[in-house]
């Protein structure tokens, strides 16, 4: 899992996920991504999450972390729900951009609130 590494917000919910999901999955701030795997460059990495498979299949955002979340602890009730059920896809990546686009923000009011 490839996550900005500059963002509070995302180093905190990047420890969260670790404590969920043990050593099952690698999680690689965008910056070392880019130097160990310079194919990655081309991705949106300062948008979204980007989960990369051992099989090479490659998600973002959303979808990114509901993956994680059913390789990792076999949680698939909501990747499920993303996958079969019209109209949840499109939610979970609104809910997702929404907080994404604000997440900044967040880091500044912890800071003002310390």
């Amino acid at each position: 899992m490839i996550y900005d590494g500059s963002c509070d917000f995302c180093r905190r919910r990047v420890a969260r996920w670790q404590n969920e999901t043990g050593n099952r999955i690698d999680f690689v701030p965008s910056a070392e991504a880019e130097q160990m795997f310079p194919a990655v460059r081309r991705l949106p990495l300062n948008e979204s999450v980007h989960l990369i498979e051992p099989a090479g299949r490659i998600s973002q955002g959303a979808q990114a972390v509901l993956r994680m979340r059913k390789i990792a602890a076999n949680r698939s009730l909501l990747l499920w729900l993303y996958e079969n059920v019209p109209g949840f896809r499109y939610l979970a990546e609104h809910v997702y951009r929404l907080v994404a686009r604000h997440r900044k923000q967040r880091d500044k009011s912890r800071v003002r609130d310390a």
